[in-house]
């Protein structure tokens, strides 16, 4: 009886163990990155973004940019290939890659998409550059004429 509870133990370990996150490969940061909007887990996702990017947007303020109406929201989504950009040379502690993916409207329709995550080594592992926040303030700076 106890082996068999250690053996069970061992196995729940192992299989913890195999889901974890390897911070140190950027293209699964991407991925696991992606994954996770797409669950509209944005807690877990927040926590794979830059100290510098936190800077710029609380989990509050991250988590209100991505709130959409039902109406509006797809149905599903779908990732279809993660490539990585070419690598700057003069840059080594970043990276970029290039998502593309498929969205499905709630009426069917698909719309293929185009996203590029640009990654930043912090201590050994990798975090998304999210500046979404920043971009979003001055596209609508620029909407009103405030140049």
């Amino acid at each position: 009886m106890r082996i068999t509870h250690l053996a069970f133990i061992s196995l729940l370990f192992i299989a913890q163990s195999c889901k974890k996150l390897d911070e140190t490969n950027p293209e699964a940061v991407v991925t696991k990155y992606m994954e996770l909007r797409i669950k509209q887990d944005f807690k877990a996702a927040y926590d794979l973004i830059s100290t510098d990017s936190k800077k710029f947007a609380t989990l509050n303020e991250y988590t209100k940019y991505f709130e959409i109406p039902d109406s509006v929201k797809p149905q599903g989504r779908l990732i279809k290939s993660i490539l990585p950009v070419d690598e700057n040379i003069s840059s080594p502690s970043y990276k970029r890659f290039k998502v593309n993916g498929v969205q499905i409207s709630h009426d069917g329709d698909s719309i293929n998409y185009l996203t590029y995550f640009t990654l930043k080594n912090e201590d050994g592992n990798w975090r998304i550059v999210w500046n979404s926040i920043i971009t979003q303030m001055a596209n609508l700076s620029f909407n009103k004429g405030d140049y």
